[in-house]
């Protein structure tokens, strides 16, 4: 961890973020665009975006996508859902509502549509699986909660930019490197019997924590001391053994 504390320093130090990221409330593509912050963290499809208009309003600024996560774990197909879609306890039909919400993110017309809007007026199929934009195309994110790549078509693109000839390497070698499933990929931690600690852990991550991941500290080394000692009298192990007991209770099943 220190290693990797040490080079976020180096980039802060460097100007990669804006000095008051702690707490700024202005979104990452706006640092980015603006020239306060000279990178952002998100996902490659958005950083793709942000790139090319980085890029095509600052052409001296050759901005580019970088891989930060660690190659040698594999990649997660699903490592979070950003905007799923959850039946409500009370449902009378939930069985009808999951019905519904597979209806909707299996099928080919419902994702065209809200995805890609109208077809001959904001897009038209090039194949089975490539779409052109007409008119500026069409754009909602409404339809993350039944988002499936299974279904979605990928836009032509007639003149790539540097950047999207990137993307599209990095999202086939993420692609091929996908992870199997693990065991513990749908657990979820309930904190209730150590909702103390976990709350003072909170309030020790907050203090330390996001200075560190973000290079504001003056020494990384006696901060990740500090660090530790905080969480430690925060009881952290508290947390560890009851999470350790879930676990036990949850691979057993």
């Amino acid at each position: 961890m220190t290693k990797i504390i040490r080079c976020f320093k180096e980039l802060a130090d460097a100007g990669a973020w804006p000095k008051d990221v702690l707490g700024s409330k202005t979104d990452a593509q706006d640092t980015l665009l603006n020239g306060t912050g000279a990178s952002m963290f998100w996902n490659i499809g958005t950083c793709q975006i942000y790139a090319n208009q980085a890029n095509a309003e600052h052409p001296d600024w050759n901005v580019t996508l970088v891989n930060i996560l660690p190659e040698e774990y594999g990649y997660g197909a699903t490592k979070y859902i950003n905007g799923g879609i959850g039946i409500n306890a009370a449902s009378e039909n939930p069985e009808r509502a999951a019905m519904l919400i597979d209806y909707m993110a299996t099928s080919q017309e419902v994702i065209d549509l809200t995805y890609l809007g109208i077809e001959g007026q904001d897009w038209e199929a090039v194949d089975e699986n490539t779409y052109k934009a007409l008119n500026g195309g069409w754009t909602s994110s409404n339809w993350w909660g039944w988002r499936n790549m299974n279904y979605m078509r990928d836009e032509l693109e007639e003149n790539p930019t540097d950047v999207d000839k990137l993307e599209n390497e990095m999202t086939e070698k993420f692609m091929a490197n996908i992870r199997p499933d693990v065991t513990l990929d749908g657990f979820t931690f309930d904190s209730t019997k150590v909702s103390t600690q976990f709350a003072a852990v909170e309030a020790a991550m907050g203090t330390y924590w996001y200075p560190l991941l973000n290079g504001m500290v003056d020494d990384v080394d006696a901060t990740i001391d500090q660090f530790k000692s905080a969480l430690n009298a925060a009881g952290m192990q508290d947390i560890l053994d009851e999470m350790s007991k879930q676990i036990e209770a949850y691979t057993t099943k």
